[in-house]
């Protein structure tokens, strides 16, 4: 196979990229900020895998100051895209802990790191329990139709929160 025919042959399975630039449109704003908080994310990782494969591999002195670094130019992105997705960062600890919690009751072990040992629905479950800020109520008894993570008040005809209304729609 010749590189052409692998790139014809991958391209069909690539996602509608007009509908996805539609929905990165219609997003807006949150759109850009979560492109950029996750893409900032990647390389910054990178950035401290670097770091820690010189320390590994190359026998380098671990530069600790470089780690700390990029560890907190990591956290930086990671807030920004809690700020872009309208997230908290406690509550995203508090959901990770909530998690761990359940998958290993008192400390870890690899036995219990297994896929199939893993119940998904219940660690799900233990999340949004944990979940303070987005915890469904009786006067917000849906979530956003279009973020699908922002509870709506009841009185909210067309389901959508205030984050993710375009210009000109209005909540009623």
């Amino acid at each position: 196979m010749e590189g052409y025919d692998y790139q014809i042959a991958a391209g069909r399975t690539e996602c509608d990229q007009q509908a996805a630039a539609e929905r990165i449109y219609d997003q807006g704003l949150r759109a850009v900020r979560t492109m950029h908080a996750v893409l900032g994310l990647t390389g910054e990782v990178g950035e401290l895998s670097t770091a820690v494969e010189k320390w590994l591999y190359y026998r380098q002195n671990l530069d600790r100051a470089n780690v700390k670094e990029e560890l907190g130019d990591c956290l930086w992105y990671i807030a920004e895209l809690c700020r872009a997705l309208d997230l908290s960062l406690t509550d995203v600890m508090d959901c990770n802990l909530a998690k761990l919690k359940l998958r290993y009751p008192e400390r870890y072990k690899d036995e219990l790191a297994e896929e199939r040992v893993r119940n998904r629905v219940a660690e799900r479950k233990a999340m949004l329990e944990s979940d303070r800020e987005y915890r469904l109520t009786p006067d917000y008894p849906r979530l956003c139709t279009r973020c699908t993570f922002t509870p709506v008040h009841k009185s909210n005809a067309i389901g959508v929160c205030p984050n993710c209304i375009k210009p000109g729609e209005v909540a009623k």
